[in-house]
C-alpha cells in the first residue's frame, strides 16, 4: 500500500483547501489529514492512474459544504476502469444522490441559419423544383423552422426531414387561362444599334423586346408552339403559344 501512487488525489484535495501531509514518501501513503471537511465547488482530478480516486470524491461529495463539480482531466491518457466509475454513480442513485454526467462531444456541427434557408426553399416551392439542404433538420430549435410546416406544406409542397437534413419538393406548376399584359414596343426604349436599322412597323426584323422576353420565358418553362385551341398568346416573332 505504501507504494500505491496517490499523488493525483492528494493534489486535487489540496487545491480544494484540504489539509493533507505525507508522512513518508511523497505521493504515497501514509497520510496525515486534518478533519476540516470537504469544501466542494470545482475539483479537478487526473483519471489516468486509478478510478478509485474518482469514486472517493463522488462518495464524499454529498457531505461537501458546497455543490461539487468534478472535472476529470486525461492529460493525454485514457480513463482507467470506466465501468467502476459507472458502478459508483449507479449505487449513489439508489441512495437518492443525483449525479449528472457531462462529456464534451468529440465533434459538434454548427447548424445552418434557418432564416437564410427559407430563401432557396421558397424558390423551389414557386418553381416546382426540389431542394435538399444538409446540416439542418427536425432537431433544430430555430423559430423559422416552422416555415416548412406552416407555409410550404399548405402550399402543396412535400417536406421530408431527418434530424440533420431536409428535402422539399415544390408542387407542380399549372398556368391556364391567364392574360399577360406587356408594354407596347413603342414604350420600350430601343438600344442605339437598332435605331438606325429599324424598319417599318410589322416587319419581322424589327427589334421587339416584348416578343423576345415572351418567347424566352415560355421556352424556359418547356412550352412549344402549337395550334391555338383556347386562350392563347400571339408572338410578334411568329409562333402562337396555347396556354
Amino acid at each position: 500500500m505504501k507504494q500505491c501512487p496517490i499523488g493525483a488525489l492528494v493534489d486535487a484535495l489540496h487545491a480544494n483547501s484540504s489539509q493533507i501531509k505525507y508522512l513518508e514518501l511523497e505521493g504515497c501513503l501514509p497520510l496525515s489529514i486534518s478533519p476540516a471537511g470537504l469544501k466542494g465547488g470545482q475539483i479537478k482530478l487526473a483519471v489516468t492512474v486509478s478510478s478509485q480516486y474518482v469514486s472517493f470524491i463522488l462518495l464524499c461529495s454529498p457531505y461537501a459544504k458546497e455543490l461539487v463539480t468534478l472535472k476529470l482531466t486525461l492529460a493525454g491518457g485514457q480513463v482507467i476502469l470506466q465501468p467502476y466509475i459507472s458502478m459508483t454513480i449507479a449505487m449513489m442513485h439508489i441512495f437518492g444522490v443525483n449525479v449528472a454526467v457531462y462529456c464534451n462531444p468529440k465533434d459538434y456541427s454548427i447548424k445552418l441559419d434557418a432564416s437564410n434557408v427559407t430563401y432557396p426553399l421558397a424558390i423551389a416551392a414557386i418553381t416546382g423544383s426540389s431542394c435538399t439542404i444538409a446540416n439542418i433538420g427536425s432537431s433544430s430549435l430555430q423559430g423559422d423552422m416552422h416555415f416548412t410546416k406552416e407555409v410550404l406544406e399548405p402550399m402543396g409542397c412535400t417536406v421530408t426531414q431527418t434530424a440533420t437534413e431536409m428535402t422539399m419538393q415544390g408542387p407542380p406548376i399549372v398556368i391556364s387561362n391567364h392574360d399577360f399584359q406587356f408594354p407596347e414596343v413603342s414604350q420600350v426604349e430601343k438600344p442605339p444599334e437598332t435605331r438606325k436599322n429599324q424598319q417599318k412597323p410589322g416587319n419581322s426584323d424589327t427589334w421587339k423586346p416584348r416578343s423576345i422576353f415572351l418567347v424566352t420565358w415560355l421556352d424556359s418553362l418547356g412550352w412549344k408552339p402549337r395550334k391555338p385551341t383556347g386562350t392563347y398568346i400571339t408572338s410578334d416573332l411568329g409562333p402562337i403559344y396555347n396556354i
